[in-house]
Order: structure tokens, then C-alpha cells, then sequence
């Protein structure tokens, strides 16, 4: 859903002169709107809002919904309130994605190779080579809508022109389903008529130090020469780019299978939040998918960015680069808490009061089944029911994690998210540690008896060295047949442990006298992480190292 300023005047016929004008501009109309209309016939006509959410913001509306003033990026709160009567539906970006893939695949593909993609539904397209088979851009853009309308039922508008600028802009005034042809000798005429805002890269900080010179409109811009421009702007690749903007020149050139310039995701509170506990879940979760995202597309990173937005729907951003590009999840998180700790002193500014909101949680997180946010959660409820608490946490653990101090940011939070740039090709790191349990590691201190060897014995293993050579996972004690000493058949029974797949199988009657050989062990043992092989072969080794110097002599002849 396009957002540029529109110009009724500009919407005329310029001329049929198609020489040198093989730039195609290409914009789907209301495309997440229409794909919702064209899937449910039913709600043809009526005003279609995807975006229902309390707190996100509209994705796209169709041109029934804008009557009413509603347009992309409203929140969808204000929306309602603007159309009543609208019928608001769920964002559902896979089949958006799938039906934009189609499009591009069937119809524009067919036309040529050299097509810049922009946004899922938008490109520009080079079609000099395609005049082979073709006898002017005029008769490939009608071919193109005409597709789209009989395949998909989705319509489009589409700009020609000499260069990416001027399609652009054609294709913007061409809207809703249009075609706008602007001829070679015509470029400076039609940008003449544009707001400022029409140029693409003029936002609201240029465009106020222009009206500060008394530049209104891009005719008034024509009039002002470039080394003023740089002035004006304090930049000369900015001052370049709108003089030769205002008299319609853009040597800018397809770019066929750009590269990603960057990746991110973001996601909205359910409610306003100070808890920073619940802002770094959502970082974490953030960080993983820039991860994934990352490896999938064999990509590392130098330079990560953290955006927050606040409650009185004011941004801010802070970028790092790293000495080292990354794509591990965990080493991005690093950085985005360090660049939150340094934002949160400068919160204290915002007009807001620190209130207790700590309580709801993005509604995606708990969509995540495996996530331990919900595993928590269902810890929580079998406690309440009186159920055994062993196979995840212990009861300490669970008052600690209730108890745990309470740092609150000075300001509401509405939004975070993560991005990463500077990217490189490189290769994944491929088998990476789990952000969970490394969080886990470093925010919960291991529990210990007062048992000083038992302290003793955990700082040992600690630093075992980690390149030792693979051992199996399973521990198996077994007890001696030939042990004649009571004590020995004692310290047999207590050195076994059914979280470590014990096989006990002794002649003498052990009386289920299982026993845990401590809290630390038990931890190790209990939490190993099953996507990771490495993780699970280290922690094995410290269980094997710590049962090995509790239990000493009395053990030395199991088989271990």
C-alpha cells in the first residue's frame, strides 16, 4: 500500500512517445487487502482492514476502508474507531508470500530477467531486451494487468517511464489500477507539478530545512543550484540527489537479485511493559530469528541495531558493529543488552510513569510450545494442583525465579525488535548452543548443599577441558556381585541415579534406596538439551567427573 503523495493533475495524458522508456514500475493495489477479497468473494465491496490485532498497526486497507480515512500503518485502535462497520482480519504473511512468489514466478518472469524486487509487492522492470518479442512497454504492462486480473483477481497499477524515478512516481498517480506512460521529453514537466515529498529519500528533516529556505515544491526546487542544495543539507551525495531529482534524471540502474541489505524482526506488547525481564524474552526471541534468518541464507553480520518504541509512539534506535561478524544468536543478544542498558538512562526524558504491566506477555510468546516462557507457565499450574515438581524444577528454583528483583526500564515499552546489516557471505556456525540454556547459565546460580567437597567437586568440573574425546551419553553403575562389604553396598545404592539412565542390577536387595548424589549433578543431568549433541556429550562428562570424585574408592570397580 503505497503512501506517496498523489497529484490529481498528474493523472492526464503526457504523450505516446515510448522511446527510451523501458522502465517498468510494477505496484500491487491494496495487495494484502485484495488477496483477503480474493480468496472470500464474499467481502468484495466492503471495507477490508488486514491487521486485527489491539495493538498492531494496519497492514493494508482496501480502497472502501480508505474512504473512511483509514490508511497503512494507522493503529488498528484508531481504525476501528474511524470505521466501525470495517471488517478486520489477521495478517497472514505465508500465503501472502506464496501468492506474491506466484506472481512473480507466472507472469513478470515471463517478460524478463531483469527485474528489481523492491517489496513483496513491488519491483521495478527492465524491458529493453523483452522489445524482441514485444512491440512497446504499452503492450507489456496491459499484458501484465490483465494477468494478474484474470489469474489472481488482484489488480495492479504500473508506471513507464525513462528511469526508476519517474516509473515510480507514474505508477504512484496511476493508482488504482492504472497504467501512466510518461514520455523521455516529459520527465521534467511531471516532477515539476510534485510535492516534495513525492522524491524518494526527502522525509520530514529535509524537507523542513528546504521550507526554512522558502522551497515548498519541487518547482521552486528546480530554481536552487546544486552547490546551494549542499549547503542547505550539509551533504553533497544529498544535495547530487535532489537537484538532479527536481529535473527529473535518475542514473540509477536495475539491480537484478540484489543482495540483503538487512534482516530483522520486531513484534508488539500485548500491553505497555517496564518489566526489562519481558522485553529481553522478546529480544531473545527476536535475536533467534535474525539467527535463523542469517544461516538460512548463508549470510553473517557486522552491525546489529535494537529499536524500541515507547508508549507515546516515539522510536528510537541504537546500532553496534561488531569486531566480528556473527550469525549466533546468543553473541547478537550480547550486544542488544548492552545497547539497551545504554538507552535506558535517557528514557527517564519521556513523559510516562513506570507502571506495573510485568504481568502480560506478547500473545506470540505463547504460541511458542517450546519455549520456556510455557514451560514455566506449566510448571506454575502443577504446582497449583499439588503435583510433583522433579522432572523440571526444583521448588528453590521456582521461588527464585517468582522473587527475582524486579528491574523496571523508566518508561513504557510498546514495541522491540532486532535487526542485522553489513552482512557477508560466510559460513554458519553449525552447531550452535542454545540461547535458553546459556541465559539459564549465566542468570541462575548453581544450587549447592553445605557440603564444601561438593562445592570443590563442581568448580572442578568446570574446568574440564571441553575437547576431550566423546564418551556414551548413558551411565551405567553397576554393582559388584562380589562386594562383601555393607558399606560398599551402601555407597552403591546412593551413587545411583535414575536421571542419569541408571541400570542398577545388584544381587542384594536395594529397597528403591535411590538417592541423588546433589543438586548440581541433578541440574547437569536433568537439563541436557536435545538438539544439541555437543552440549549433551559435555554435560554427560561432568556428571561422570563429579559422581567420580564424590564417590571415589566406593565406585572405582562399577565400570565407569
Amino acid at each position: 500500500m503505497s503512501t506517496a503523495p498523489r497529484v490529481s493533475a498528474a493523472k492526464r495524458d503526457w504523450g505516446h512517445d515510448t522511446s527510451n522508456c523501458n522502465i517498468l514500475h510494477i505496484d500491487m493495489d491494496a495487495f494484502y487487502a485484495s488477496i483477503e477479497i480474493a480468496r472470500h468473494p464474499e467481502l468484495k465491496g466492503k471495507p477490508v482492514i488486514v491487521g486485527d490485532g489491539p495493538r498492531s498497526v494496519v497492514s493494508a486497507a482496501s480502497y472502501e476502508a480508505r474512504a473512511y480515512g483509514v490508511n497503512s500503518a494507522m493503529p488498528t485502535a484508531k481504525a476501528r474507531r474511524l470505521c466501525p462497520d470495517g471488517i478486520f482480519l489477521p495478517v497472514d504473511m505465508e500465503y501472502y508470500q506464496f501468492i506474491s512468489s506466484r506472481i512473480f514466478d507466472e507472469i513478470f518472469c515471463k517478460i524478463t530477467d531483469q527485474i528489481e524486487k523492491v517489496s513483496i509487492d513491488e519491483c521495478y522492470m527492465d524491458v529493453h531486451s523483452a522489445m524482441l518479442r514485444w512491440s512497446t512497454p504499452i503492450e507489456i504492462g496491459r499484458w501484465i494487468r490483465n494477468e494478474t486480473e484474470s489469474r489472481f483477481h488482484l489488480t495492479c497499477s504500473i508506471g513507464i517511464a525513462s528511469n526508476k524515478l519517474i516509473a515510480k512516481m507514474a505508477s504512484t498517480n496511476a493508482k488504482p489500477d492504472g497504467m501512466l506512460l510518461i514520455p523521455e521529453n516529459q520527465n521534467a514537466n511531471f516532477v515539476s507539478i510534485m510535492p516534495l515529498r513525492a522524491i524518494p529519500g526527502i522525509g520530514s528533516s529535509i524537507s523542513r530545512s528546504l521550507k526554512a529556505w522558502g522551497i515548498n515544491d519541487i518547482y521552486s526546487l528546480r530554481t536552487v543550484s546544486e552547490e546551494t542544495l549542499q549547503r542547505i543539507t550539509g551533504s553533497y551525495s544529498s544535495a547530487h540527489m535532489l537537484y538532479q531529482s527536481a529535473h527529473g534524471i535518475d542514473e540509477r540502474q536495475i539491480v537484478n537479485n540484489a543482495k540483503e541489505k538487512s534482516i530483522g524482526t520486531e513484534r508488539t506488547f500485548d500491553y505497555d511493559t517496564t518489566d526489562i525481564e519481558e522485553v529481553n524474552k522478546l529480544l531473545r526471541y527476536c535475536c533467534n530469528e535474525v539467527a535463523r534468518s542469517l544461516r538460512k541464507h548463508e549470510l553473517v553480520a557486522y552491525t546489529v541495531t535494537l529499536k524500541l518504541r515507547f508508549g507515546n509512539l516515539h522510536y528510537v534506535t541504537r546500532s553496534r558493529t561488531m569486531r566480528n561478524a556473527t550469525d549466533v544468536a546468543y553473541e547478537l543478544y550480547k550486544q542488544v543488552t548492552e545497547l539497551l542498558n545504554a538507552i535506558n538512562p535517557q528514557i527517564k526524558n519521556t513523559a510516562f510513569d513506570a507502571t506495573d504491566v510485568s504481568q502480560h506477555v506478547p500473545s506470540y510468546l505463547s504460541r511458542e510450545k517450546n519455549s520456556r516462557e510455557t514451560q514455566y507457565k506449566e510448571i506454575t499450574s502443577k504446582e497449583k494442583e499439588g503435583e510433583q515438581l522433579n522432572d523440571y524444577k526444583s521448588e528453590d528454583e521456582l521461588k527464585s525465579k517468582r522473587n527475582k528483583s524486579k528491574t523496571r526500564l523508566l518508561s513504557p515499552i510498546r514495541l522491540a525488535g532486532v535487526s542485522v546489516s553489513n552482512l557477508r557471505k560466510g559460513k554458519h556456525t553449525p552447531i550452535q548452543p542454545s540461547i535458553d540454556d546459556i541465559y539459564e547459565k549465566e542468570n541462575r546460580e548453581p544450587t549447592f548443599n553445605n557440603n564444601a567437597q561438593t562445592r570443590d567437586n563442581y568448580a572442578h568440573s568446570s574446568n574440564l577441558n571441553k575437547n576431550k574425546s566423546t564418551r556414551k551419553v548413558s551411565i551405567t553403575l553397576h554393582s559388584s556381585t562380589n562386594a562383601t562389604n555393607t558399606s560398599n553396598t551402601a555407597s552403591t545404592n546412593n551413587a545411583t541415579d535414575t536421571r542419569c539412565n541408571s541400570d542398577t542390577k545388584s544381587n542384594y536387595n536395594t529397597n528403591n534406596a535411590t538417592k541423588t548424589y546433589g543438586k548440581t549433578g541433578t541440574s547437569c543431568a536433568r537439563k541436557i538439551n536435545n538438539s544439541n549433541k555437543l552440549t549433551r556429550i559435555r554435560r554427560a562428562e561432568q556428571v561422570l567427573d563429579e559422581v567420580k570424585e564424590k564417590y571415589g574408592e566406593n565406585i572405582a570397580n562399577l565400570g565407569i
